[in-house]
C-alpha cells in the first residue's frame, strides 16, 4: 500500500482553531493639506509624510465553514510619519518639520479565505481594525483630532506548517484610514511570527 503524504493523513491541523503571535513592520504614508500664516492669502500645499514602525499582534483563526475562517486580532500598532513642508506650515506655523506619531491599541475582525489545503496554506482576507490612541505627538495635525479611528484592511498570507501543531505565519496587509478633507493615510504591514493549532 503506497505511503500517504502528511497532508493526506490529516497530520496538519488545517481546519482547527489557530493562535499566533506576530511581529509587524509597518510602512506608513500620510498626506496632509497645510497652509502658512502669510496674509492676506496663506500659502497652501500638500505635504507627504512617510515613516516606519514596529508593533506586535496576536491573532486567532476560528474555522467557520469549509475554507472560510473568522479571524480576530488584538495588538500594539504604532503609526509614525514625518515630512518637510515648503512653507512654515507646521508646529503652529513655526516650522517646516511636519510629523505625527500615534501609539495605537488595535482590535480587528476579518473574513479569511483559505486557498489551499496543504502544508503551505495560502489565504486572502478582508476586514477592519479599530485603533485607540494611548499616546500621541504631532506637529502636522491638531492633537484634538487624533482619536479613535478605524481602518479597512486587505490581506494575504501563508501559514507554513512545521508539524501537526505548529506553524509559521507570514502575511502582507494593506490598511487605509478614514480620510477627511485635509488628511488621508494608509499603511502596508509585513507580519511574521509563530503559531499553534489546537
Amino acid at each position: 500500500m503506497p505511503a500517504q503524504t502528511p497532508a493526506a493523513k490529516g497530520l496538519y491541523r488545517l481546519n482547527n482553531i489557530k493562535y499566533s503571535g506576530l511581529v509587524t513592520l509597518a510602512m506608513n504614508t500620510m498626506n496632509t493639506k497645510q497652509s502658512d500664516g502669510t496674509q492676506p492669502v496663506p500659502n497652501q500645499e500638500d505635504v507627504n509624510l512617510n515613516g516606519y514602525s514596529i508593533g506586535v499582534t496576536g491573532a486567532l483563526d476560528y474555522p467557520y465553514k469549509d475554507l472560510l475562517i473568522l479571524r480576530g486580532t488584538i495588538g500594539y500598532e504604532p503609526y509614525s510619519v514625518s515630512g518637510t513642508s515648503k512653507f512654515l506650515s507646521c508646529d503652529q506655523l513655526n516650522s517646516t518639520t511636519c510629523k505625527a506619531s500615534m501609539q495605537y491599541l488595535s482590535a480587528g475582525g476579518y473574513l479569511r479565505f483559505n486557498l489551499t489545503r496543504s502544508q503551505y496554506q495560502y489565504w486572502i482576507g478582508v476586514g477592519g481594525t479599530g485603533k485607540f490612541p494611548i499616546s500621541k505627538s504631532t506637529t502636522a495635525l491638531r492633537a484634538d483630532d487624533i482619536k479613535y479611528t478605524m481602518t479597512l484592511a486587505f490581506a494575504g498570507g501563508l501559514d507554513y506548517f512545521l508539524n501537526n501543531k505548529n506553524f509559521v505565519p507570514v502575511s502582507v496587509e494593506y490598511q487605509f484610514f478614514e480620510s477627511s478633507e485635509t488628511v488621508s493615510a494608509n499603511l502596508i504591514m509585513l507580519r511574521g511570527g509563530y503559531g499553534w493549532a489546537f
